[in-house]
């Protein structure tokens, strides 16, 4: 899991957002607002190519 500066960064905040969302899920240990999170970004996870290395 990266550091949160990584997602800070104003540069790249926008962009890393729906990972930042996943992030915080994981490191709750909260399996329904990571569902909820891949569900509400999972278009654009397959279209970046990242979904199947988050769902694993």
């Amino acid at each position: 899991i990266p550091d949160k500066a990584t997602f800070k960064n104003p540069q790249l905040k926008r962009s890393l957002d729906p990972y930042y969302q996943l992030t915080l899920a994981v490191r709750a240990g909260d399996l329904s607002r990571f569902k909820e999170v891949l569900d509400a970004f999972s278009d654009r996870f397959q279209q970046e190519k990242t979904w199947s290395l988050i769902i694993r």
